[in-house]
């Protein structure tokens, strides 16, 4: 997962990374994100990405819990309500529902 540390920010922008049984903060929260997807940019407190390249599932679901706890504290931390997806501006988006 340290790789992007050393990526271009051009591709991306992103508060923190969560992978190889660890979550990393590479950048500012409340500071917006970059290829969060849609217009949601400029309303990102934090944007998260979680590694793709797990060898096993263990090392998947180590990481998930990881990744969700996250979510939470970061909720938590901005005053958002841990909602999932929904029509609202505030709550959890997945990059998913912000390109769609």
């Amino acid at each position: 997962a340290d790789y992007h540390w050393r990526k271009d920010p051009e591709l991306g922008f992103f508060s923190h990374i969560v992978g190889n049984g660890c979550i990393m903060q590479v950048g500012p929260v409340d500071n917006g994100g970059w290829d969060v997807g849609g217009g949601w940019n400029a309303e990102t407190y934090a944007a998260v990405e979680l590694i793709e390249s797990h060898s096993t599932k263990e090392e998947f679901m180590t990481d998930y819990r990881l990744y969700i706890e996250l979510l939470r504290n970061l909720a938590d931390q901005a005053g958002l309500p841990k909602t999932l997806d929904t029509g609202s501006l505030a709550g959890i988006k997945t990059h998913e529902y912000a390109t769609n």
